[in-house]
């Protein structure tokens, strides 16, 4: 019983995470994620999925927010991840980390994320990649049901 505590504490939070994220050669790892949807932050009028990972519960305060920016940008602050999946077809994301082992908050994009799972309650898959220059590298497995949507502006004509 006590084995199976902290995975059934992680799906209470949203969903479950395994594996390390290494950015600038330092290791971090990530006990929670959780589904969010909303307006893409550069276009309003385009729907997102952001996985939120953190190495703290974070739920009570996206549960409080009242907009994706509050989100994105207040909730997220200190041992964080914001993974939002960019396009089903080419594989592409965008990665936002914010570590305390980091001198600044961290972003890249590149093509290795593979979804298994993609639908508006649930996104599961794996983001996988090494860049040897900046020792940068990924091995996730996520799952994470959704949590908060927000709504999305209608595009004018």
């Amino acid at each position: 019983m006590l084995a199976l505590a902290p995975r059934v504490q992680a799906s209470e939070a949203g969903g479950s995470v395994r594996g390390t994220l290494t950015i600038q050669g330092k290791s971090l790892v990530f006990t929670h994620v959780w589904l969010v949807r909303g307006p893409e932050t550069s276009d309003e009028s385009k729907p997102a999925a952001y996985l939120i990972l953190s190495s703290e519960d974070l739920a009570p305060a996206i549960s409080a927010c009242p907009t994706i920016r509050c989100v994105l940008w207040d909730t997220v602050k200190q041992n964080a991840a914001i993974l939002e999946p960019l396009d089903e077809k080419a594989e592409s994301f965008w990665l936002r980390v914010l570590s305390s082992q980091l001198p600044k908050e961290y972003q890249l994009s590149g093509r290795r994320w593979a979804p298994a799972i993609q639908t508006r309650e649930r996104i599961s898959g794996k983001l996988q990649f090494t860049y040897a220059n900046t020792g940068d590298e990924a091995d996730l497995e996520l799952d994470a049901a959704l949590v908060k949507e927000f709504p999305v502006r209608p595009s004018h004509p």
